[in-house]
């Protein structure tokens, strides 16, 4: 009977031990997942209270998404404090590639971003798919305030997408004219050069798909970057006649379809004559 005992103990035994760690890992889960919600909804005292309990600061969702990178992108500095103090990871990417800058930079939190920054985020990694850069989705977005943040530590004004946009033509692009002024004033260039002036270049396009005109705005933060004013080119005349034909203008364009369809391109100015370049 006793020798039937130990048996019996040594075959239940690996199983208890399996069911004990199955829970442990459970509970750990649940933990980690109630610490991803917290800091997405911003709630700092379930933060700290699952931080106590053992989630960890670096857990990931399904989508790769850390509790930082959930706390900049919905702008919870308090929240995003604690986790940093805590052993968050600056530099962790969600599946996509996005970091907590990232997603602070392209929401417009600029609290957050700077306080990121202080605690030493990489302002210069991009995403890579893209090689979009925090900088550049910034601008591409017209948060100037986070532009200027970035600017003043130090991001490379002058990166290039995979697409070869730097956060100056994505700005251009989409008619942001503070974010262009602040990054002319910080040295930004185009096509090697320091800018004298900037433009968008609004592309209309007929109902067949093929372009029907050109219009031309300064870009500046007093500039009316709104279409139809009534100064439109066709671009069989292939002429920019209405901006000065100089190699110091930096030219962006976006193509429309009706009033909103984006498509980036650049266009130059040589002899009296449009290139279009598009991505």
């Amino acid at each position: 009977m006793k020798r039937l005992s130990k048996v019996t103990i040594i075959m239940v035994l690996p199983l208890f031990l399996l069911c004990w760690h199955q829970r442990i890992n459970h509970s750990k889960h649940h933990l980690d997942s109630n610490l991803m919600e917290a800091a997405r909804i911003g709630d700092y005292l379930d933060v700290e209270k699952y931080l106590e309990k053992g989630a960890s600061v670096n857990s990931k969702d399904t989508n790769g998404m850390t509790p930082l990178i959930w706390a900049a992108l919905q702008g919870h500095e308090e929240v995003a404090h604690i986790l940093l103090q805590r052993g968050g990871d600056l530099e962790a990417k969600n599946d996509n590639g996005d970091t907590a800058l990232m997603w602070a930079s392209v929401m417009g939190h600029k609290d957050v971003v700077e306080l990121l920054l202080d605690h030493g985020a990489n302002a210069d990694l991009s995403e890579p798919n893209s090689g979009v850069t925090a900088l550049m989705a910034a601008a591409a977005k017209g948060h100037a305030d986070v532009a200027q943040a970035l600017v003043e530590k130090g991001a490379i004004i002058d990166a290039k997408d995979r697409n070869g946009n730097t956060a100056l033509m994505h700005a251009s692009i989409r008619g942001y004219g503070e974010v262009v002024e602040l990054l002319v004033a910080a040295g930004a260039t185009f096509n090697g050069a320091r800018p004298k002036a900037v433009a968008t270049a609004i592309i209309f396009v007929s109902d067949d798909g093929r372009p029907a005109g050109i219009e031309v705005l300064r870009m500046g933060p007093n500039s009316d970057v709104t279409p139809d004013s009534g100064r439109r080119i066709p671009v069989t005349d292939a002429y920019l006649k209405e901006a000065p034909q100089t190699d110091d203008w930096c030219y962006t364009a976006s193509t429309t379809t009706g009033a909103a369809d984006v498509v980036p391109a650049v266009i130059t100015t040589m002899s009296r004559r449009v290139e279009f370049f598009t991505h």
